[in-house]
């Protein structure tokens, strides 16, 4: 069972950066649902504190970002380790 996750509002922007080994991350409506693409397959030679990958949700709802990258083809680290992070984000108030 995935822990409560973290919250943002409709025009907050998260900032990610990778830490060693590859990931490659998408947003969707469950855990592993490949969808949206919101930070490239890459490692923290590319993805890093000075340089981090960015999103900025655009619509209220409840969603997971999960890591497609992994030995596994197709089946990434989110499958095989449950590697997903659920996020509400909720209109502007």
């Amino acid at each position: 069972m995935p822990h409560n996750g973290l919250t943002y509002k409709v025009g907050d922007t998260i900032y990610i950066k990778y830490h060693s080994s590859t990931h490659w991350l998408y947003l969707g409506s469950s855990a592993c649902d490949f969808k949206t693409e919101i930070c490239p397959n890459a490692t923290s030679d590319t993805i890093s504190a000075t340089s981090p990958c960015t999103y900025k949700f655009s619509t209220a709802g409840s969603y997971y970002i999960s890591d497609k990258a992994g030995a596994s083809v197709g089946n990434g680290y989110c499958k095989d380790f449950g590697a997903s992070l659920p996020i509400t984000v909720s209109t502007s108030s």
